[in-house]
């Protein structure tokens, strides 16, 4: 489902026109098999950074300034020059608005557009370069209309290179410290001849300069004296754009004076170019992060909490045209490659500490442990995550609370920890559904680009696109595979597929029951013994064909949950079957409401207990039993189930090999969920002792040790 379609995060405002961008293909990894996307709807626009040229193209509010500022300089300027200004900061888009006052310059004068001069600086190096590179430019432009004006053109020529031969002529005035090859009277004398050739033929000159921040100080300092040097040639004006602040501290340290007062002497007409608003700039962003997200599942996408990161993490650094470009760019090459296996609105936050605060976005990165996982279940985890947290958030000094407001937003056990208060965390279900970066399942997802091989929502959800024979290889496959944490690849399934189920999404594949009942035992096998506040893949198993079978009208799911039993191991079957009897009340569990009973029918549980019985009585005497995974349990379980005076004899059958006793005892002693000892007392009717003859106060009857 296309997100443009249904989520629109800021359609209030739509703007028009396009601003710098190119096509550009992108690629997107499946599977970890690299394809092309070829449709329309896989094509971005990426932003080069590109200046506007027509104002038609004006995002910013640019265009009316550039309009006035071009009929200032066509109309009010003096006849001598005049050198004008515009200060802004780094990416606010300076060359835009030249591009504009250059547009507005040659379209409103008609037949006497003035000539104009495109000089950037930065794309030479070294004063001499830099000084024949301008009168280059300048001679190229206005002898390409005055061509005819051959004294023009050789007055520029010999005082270009007559000035730039001069090593340090811009610390003097212009008739000092010449070579022998031009006397200060011919230099003088050339740059009179400019002067008169211009004003006898009329010609207007506008000069752009652009970059003049991006130099060296000591460049700086050289294109401004070169301003200052022929900035009085008649009709001939001068519009520099530069970060007044970056060019004063640079004249400060290299000429060693006031850098503004420095700028007052040259600069005659100053202007600030005026910022973007922040809601311009926003609408910018979210119109061009609409076309980013397309094809992201809508179930993902929050608005509300979109609203909130939003406006308190990731508009404080949004400040400029560039700021916006950067983000978006970074999001339209990488966004593909994840799409639907993360949450959008945490990608783009997360990304946003990628490219503006990449101390913060390390440490998340490099200290998942401190980000997710069981941060409040221990109050002295608690205590220790918390003055992690305040320890590094507080050293921060740039853009802290906005640092901050992503950080607790994207981790709500963050939030509640520093607070000591809870806000309504939303559950683990939800926040795994929702693709989360707080959650463990997705976190790594955020920073590798791509999820694990094989591993991808994509790829769970071609595996529920299989035949039932496909099906259940891959599952099989799945239960002997291991992921660098040490759980399985069905554990992984498992996961994915209780998400879908907590979803509602109704996954109507009733053959996954008998697949999963199949590998019961082996999940049962694998899961380890010790507490852990995990959830254990068998318990997990149970949870989704539980599932599984609410999705069906209750007169199915006893049906085809004895047809998946028939062939399942002997503890897959009596732990499902003892589930479903706790939530009936049953065994001494506290009985569950009706409406949430896999099983509603008594008569039905009556049926699947019986079914469960015998199969436990036919493995007690075909031997089975007592090779079941964790068959302590199982025969536990054949008590509850009503089969006491059978289990009781095929026990002390069993145990009258010590063999087999001890066999009995090294299970119960390593298998920490299992049965107290108190309950396995009336399991052996005589009081025999162990047959390695320990003291007679440890016998088995009185559980002084022995077990």
């Amino acid at each position: 489902m296309l997100m443009s379609k249904v989520v629109r995060l800021n359609a209030d405002d739509p703007l028009v026109g396009t601003w710098g961008i190119a096509e550009v293909a992108l690629s997107r990894l499946h599977q970890g098999e690299c394809e092309v996307m070829a449709s329309e709807k896989a094509r971005y626009k990426l932003s080069a950074d590109r200046p506007c040229t027509e104002p038609g193209e004006d995002l910013l509010g640019y265009a009316p300034f550039a309009r006035m500022l071009a009929e200032s300089v066509l109309r009010g300027s003096p006849a001598d020059g005049l050198v004008v200004g515009i200060y802004g900061a780094w990416g606010l888009g300076k060359t835009t608005l030249l591009n504009f006052v250059a547009h507005y310059t040659e379209a409103d004068a008609g037949d006497d557009a003035p000539i104009i001069v495109r000089f950037n600086p930065w794309w030479v190096s070294g004063r001499e370069d830099l000084i024949r590179r301008f009168f280059a430019e300048f001679e190229g432009a206005v002898l390409k209309e005055r061509a005819q004006n051959t004294k023009l053109r050789e007055a520029l020529q010999r005082f270009g290179e007559a000035i730039a031969s001069v090593p340090s002529a811009w610390a003097m005035s212009i008739g000092k410290a010449l070579g022998a090859a031009t006397k200060p009277a011919d230099l003088v004398a050339l740059k009179d001849a400019i002067k008169h050739a211009l004003a006898a033929d009329a010609i207007r000159v506008i000069v752009l300069v652009d970059d003049i921040d991006r130099l060296l100080p000591s460049e700086m300092v050289d294109v401004f004296r070169l301003v200052r040097a022929v900035g009085d040639f008649p009709n001939v004006h001068y519009v520099l754009a530069f970060d007044r602040e970056v060019v004063s501290k640079a004249l400060t340290d290299e000429c060693h004076t006031d850098g503004n007062r420095y700028l007052e002497k040259i600069i005659q007409a100053p202007f600030e170019l005026p910022r973007p608003s922040a809601s311009t700039l926003h609408n910018l962003f979210t119109q061009r992060l609409n076309d980013v997200l397309s094809d992201t599942d809508e179930d993902l996408f929050d608005q509300n909490y979109w609203n909130d990161i939003f406006l308190n993490g990731i508009a404080p650094f949004l400040r400029t045209p560039r700021d916006v470009a950067r983000l978006l760019n970074a999001l339209a090459v990488i966004y593909p490659s994840v799409r639907n296996e993360v949450n959008p609105v945490d990608f783009v936050a997360i990304e946003t500490l990628r490219i503006f605060a990449p101390d913060a976005y390390e440490i998340v990165r490099s200290s998942p442990q401190r980000f997710v996982g069981m941060l409040v279940a221990v109050q002295h985890v608690r205590e220790e995550i918390g003055a992690f947290h305040e320890g590094w958030l507080g050293k921060v000094s740039r853009n802290r609370e906005a640092i901050h407001a992503l950080v607790v937003r994207l981790f709500p056990a963050i939030w509640t920890i520093l607070t000591k208060t809870s806000r309504g965390m939303p559950s683990d279900a939800a926040l795994r559904r929702a693709r989360r970066l707080c959650t463990e399942q997705v976190f790594d997802v955020y920073f590798r680009y791509l999820p694990e091989p094989g591993l991808s929502r994509s790829a769970f959800l071609a595996c529920l696109d299989n035949g039932t024979d496909e099906l259940g290889a891959v599952l099989t496959r799945f239960a002997g595979e291991r992921r660098a944490n040490g759980q399985t690849n069905l554990r992984w399934f498992l996961e994915m597929l209780r998400d879908e189920l907590s979803a509602g999404k109704g996954v109507r594949r009733m053959d996954l029951v008998k697949h999963l009942c199949s590998l019961g035992d082996a999940v049962i096998a694998d899961t380890p013994p010790a507490f852990n506040f995990q959830v254990p893949d068998d318990y997990l198993l149970v949870f989704v064909v539980e599932k599984l079978l609410e999705a069906l009208p209750e007169k199915e799911r006893a049906p085809i949950l004895r047809t998946a039993l028939e062939s399942a191991g002997l503890s897959t079957v009596a732990m499902i079957v003892m589930f479903l009897g706790a939530q009936h009340g049953r065994h001494g569990n506290q009985a569950s409401p009706p409406e949430e009973r896999t099983i509603p029918s008594a008569t039905e549980l009556d049926g699947l207990e019986a079914l469960a019985r015998d199969r436990i009585e036919k493995g007690s005497a075909d031997g089975t039993l007592w090779t079941a995974v964790r068959f302590p349990r199982v025969v536990f379980d054949w008590k509850r189930l009503g089969g006491e005076t059978p289990m009781r004899e095929a026990v002390g059958t069993w145990c009258a090999d010590d063999r087999n006793l001890l066999r009995l005892i090294d299970s119960l002693s390593t298998w920490a969920r299992s049965p107290p000892c108190s309950i396995w007392i009336p399991l052996f009717g005589a009081q025999r002792s162990c047959s390695r003859s320990p003291p007679s106060s440890q016998r088995l009857g009185t559980c002084s040790g022995c077990c």
